[in-house]
């Protein structure tokens, strides 16, 4: 298994754009892939036409310790070999890795 994360602090600088078309590349040369979108903006999901209306669980709901959600709940297959994990709640998930003990 290989990942690839695609990182910046600022905003607008084509973080989501870069993240869609190597996920959707390597998922055409036949790699199975899954998209984490971790965008405030869910830009990633929007750019594979997924809006927050055609998904109910996300990565959120899997951090979220009141809930247990399994993993297959919140993924969507967008694309042959491309599959998406949606966000929502950012700030919340930011919050809650904050929170989480390092040791």
């Amino acid at each position: 298994m290989k990942k690839i994360a695609v990182l910046n602090n600022k905003g607008g600088v084509g973080k989501s754009t870069v993240s869609v078309q190597i996920s959707h590349g390597l998922a055409k040369l036949g790699f199975k892939v899954i998209l984490i979108d971790l965008d405030g903006q869910n830009d990633s999901s929007l750019f594979l036409g997924v809006s927050s209306s055609e998904y109910k669980k996300t990565f959120y709901d899997l951090i979220d310790k009141r809930n247990k959600i399994d993993l297959n709940d919140c993924i969507l297959n967008v694309r042959e070999n491309l599959d998406l994990l949606p966000n929502s709640n950012i700030e919340e998930i930011n919050a809650e890795f904050y929170r989480e003990s390092r040791i």
